[in-house]
């Protein structure tokens, strides 16, 4: 595989997701369930928690504890970094395909045009360089260095922030089934979709993804649902950010929501349900 991307040729941001995806071979970016949700018996339990107070008080206790997934880790930090800790980290899980899952000789610019962060040699290489810490902080990759204008080598870790080794999530799976993953179309790149999502809108689509809340059998072919307190908990994404990453992939046409009152007959007491369907 060539250490450049040859950006000269084509350096819109979607020219370089297609010299990307041919060669890397991949049009999927496989991903650990674990980088975007928790499942252990502490989540099972808050999300029992009906008290709208409690609950809150309960979100916040756990995010002092920083027993948070990864990608909840890099929302919170987006709101000086914006997108690109979350868009980076994606793009170096599609790059590093095998042992020692690193890459080498790629300029900030060249992450920044893909990314398609304006001002690249600038701007958005320093924009690049600051994402790279908070990737190396949360444990997620480690490199030689950062200094503007050098270019680093980068060694992905394990996407849980544990800052062990990284293993490829379907080689997980082999060992124990219990390790999810789920797969990235790399096409959302290649169309310049993610390029153009802000961080909530990512980070929703990577959520609605793992649920897949993209497959048509779904809830009746009407997507994917989920109760207010089971999401806050297990995935430790504010309503707010949920309510504004949905809108995002609405605004772009990446989602279609419907809402559906829910009840056993006529007699019941109806609940408004909210459904989430990808439509890519």
């Amino acid at each position: 595989m060539p250490s450049r991307f040859t950006y000269q040729v084509d350096s819109t941001s979607s020219g370089m997701a297609l010299r990307m995806e041919q060669e890397t071979g991949r049009k999927e970016i496989p991903i650990t369930r674990d980088f975007v949700r928790r499942d252990d018996d502490e989540v099972k339990k808050l999300s029992k928690i009906n008290d709208a107070e409690k609950l809150k008080i309960a979100l916040n206790e756990k995010r002092k504890s920083k027993d948070m997934p990864p990608l909840a880790n890099l929302i919170n930090a987006s709101r000086k970094a914006g997108n690109v800790p979350v868009l980076l980290y994606l793009a170096l899980l599609w790059r590093c395909t095998k042992p020692p899952y690193e890459t080498k000789g790629i300029p900030a610019a060249a992450w920044a045009r893909l990314l398609g962060l304006d001002n690249p040699q600038t701007a958005g290489a320093k924009r690049i360089y600051n994402a790279m810490a908070i990737l190396e902080k949360n444990k997620l990759i480690s490199t030689d260095n950062r200094g503007r204008g050098n270019i680093a080598n980068i060694v992905l870790l394990d996407s849980r922030g544990t800052g062990g080794s990284y293993r490829r999530p379907y080689d997980e799976y082999r060992i124990n089934k219990e390790n999810l993953y789920f797969k990235v179309p790399t096409s959302l790149w290649v169309h310049g979709k993610m390029q153009k999502l802000g961080s909530p809108g990512i980070a929703m689509l990577l959520i609605f993804i793992a649920e897949g809340a993209y497959r048509k059998e779904n809830n009746n072919n009407l997507g994917y649902s989920f109760p207010h307190n089971a999401f806050v908990i297990r995935y430790a994404i504010s309503a707010a950010t949920r309510t504004k990453g949905t809108k995002e992939l609405e605004k772009e046409k990446l989602l279609k929501v419907t809402k559906k009152h829910v009840g056993e007959d006529s007699f019941s007491v109806t609940r408004l349900r909210t459904y989430y369907k990808l439509t890519i």
